[in-house]
């Protein structure tokens, strides 16, 4: 019966049913699984029905302490969910798996809107059961940002948002920790939840000390003037002064560069009393203590990235002079022209050049030009750099650099591209115009492999 669950054989099942008596149980398998819960697993939910309709009390046991009941809502099956539920009832929804899990807690955690109202309608006393970390199904729903189940909970289990985890940990504490949090914004926006908006857990901390100590941001969360700014944590730190020790990333992470300074900018409006944001009480517990443990990783983070400035420093200075080098070149080939000039009193365009009529002539005109505007863009973006304040602005003083790197890059190949037609307007007539291009033009390949190399990196 097994195997023939496990590849979705009715027809087997059914005849393999008829012959066993409707009080036998079928149980579990050398790995815990038995055929109720195997098919239910495995979303077959005709199986589930047949073995439901067929016996009295089947066995639902699973792997890792789970029931078919996980199974079924996992699947994400609101048919065979209730089907299950209608056979073993409230009690079923009760039972844990080895992580403290009811099956509420995996529809929280998967963000499955119909299994959690079909189990919170068998038993609404699910809601206020934790587990192994004291987290209800609404913590789970909240941190993993579920707003459909968030909502759904609340709606039905009001009482419930009341619940801490181990830690102390309300819902809107760890709904906070998103990148996007829009499950905190369903809280914080619900009157009835106002006493979770400076709840303090264990550590003293609101879920305001929680958002600015991570990198998610949505404009209106925890701005609501319900929220006390200056509450202090054990460590008397108010939450601006956690989001203040948060240095900014110097790895390119966008999304976190931005949250965080959106954070400070919002924080910023209104506020009168700067000093004390900054400083909360390090005057009644001493500034040296608070700044040594509450910045051991800015510190290293600062370090970190006044190493990464003066390698940033050099490598600017290099590609300068390799900027400075394709700008001269490119402006010296374009006034001395190839062929030369015409000369002569008689010829009515005098001082044009000699090759202007010739293709490839024009095609170096064109391909020096760029070069020259690539090569002097770089140039002018390195001389720019310095003035950029390299404390507070690193960031921005590494995408001009990136952008003039890119810009001398494009510069090399207009660069030669101008040497081989310039080449071959003087050269046409010559039978070693064509080897003399061809040796040049291998620099194109040169440059394909190093970029196919170093495209990882890049």
């Amino acid at each position: 019966l097994h195997d023939a669950v496990r590849h979705n054989h009715i027809e087997v099942v059914k005849q393999l049913l008829r012959e066993v008596d409707r009080e036998f149980s079928f149980g579990a398998n050398g790995a815990g699984e038995t055929p109720l819960y195997l098919a239910a697993e495995r979303h077959f939910p005709d199986l589930v029905s047949e073995i439901l309709n067929t016996f009295q009390s089947p066995a639902y046991d699973g792997p890792l302490g789970r029931t078919a009941l996980h199974a079924a809502t996992f699947s994400n099956d609101a048919g065979m969910t209730e089907n299950i539920l209608e056979r073993y009832g409230r009690d079923l929804c009760k039972q844990t798996d080895q992580k403290g899990w009811t099956p509420l807690h995996l529809a929280a955690y998967l963000g499955y809107v119909e299994p959690t109202k079909l189990l919170l309608q068998y038993g609404r006393e699910v809601a206020y059961m934790k587990d192994a970390e004291g987290r209800t199904a609404l913590h789970i729903a909240a941190h993993r940002n579920q707003e459909g189940v968030t909502k759904e909970i609340i709606s039905m289990c009001p009482d419930c948002c009341e619940v801490v985890d181990n830690e102390g940990h309300n819902a809107l504490h760890l709904a906070v920790h998103s990148h996007w949090p829009t499950a905190a914004l369903i809280i914080q926006n619900n009157p009835s939840l106002r006493n979770l908006l400076n709840q303090a857990d264990n550590d003293g901390n609101t879920p305001l000390h929680h958002y600015y100590n991570y990198v998610g941001y949505m404009k209106g969360v925890m701005n609501s003037p319900r929220v006390d700014e200056m509450v202090f944590n054990k460590k008397n730190q108010i939450a601006f002064q956690i989001l203040r020790s948060k240095c900014f990333p110097t790895d390119g992470d966008e999304v976190q560069y931005s949250a965080l300074q959106r954070k400070r900018d919002e924080f910023y409006k209104g506020q009168k009393n700067h000093w004390f944001l900054f400083n909360g009480r390090v005057l009644e517990t001493g500034y040296d203590e608070i700044e040594k443990e509450k910045q051991p990783e800015g510190d290293e983070d600062w370090q970190e990235m006044e190493k990464k400035k003066e390698e940033m420093d050099k490598a600017a200075q290099a590609h300068l002079v390799v900027a400075a080098l394709i700008t001269t070149v490119t402006f010296a080939a374009g006034i001395t022209m190839p062929g030369g000039f015409i000369g002569g009193d008689d010829h009515p365009h005098l001082g044009s050049a000699v090759l202007e009529k010739s293709t490839a002539f024009k095609a170096f005109i064109i391909t020096n030009a760029l070069a020259l505007m690539l090569s002097s863009s770089a140039v002018f973006i390195y001389l720019f750099i310095p003035f950029i304040p390299s404390k507070s602005f690193f960031r921005q003083r590494l995408c001009f650099a990136q952008m003039a790197f890119w810009f001398l890059i494009s510069s090399m190949a207009p660069m030669v591209l101008a040497f081989v037609t310039g080449t071959y307007a003087v050269l046409e007539h010559s039978n070693i115009a064509i080897p003399t291009c061809i040796i040049c033009l291998s620099f194109i390949t040169i440059l394909v492999f190093i970029f196919l190399k170093l495209r990882l990196y890049l």
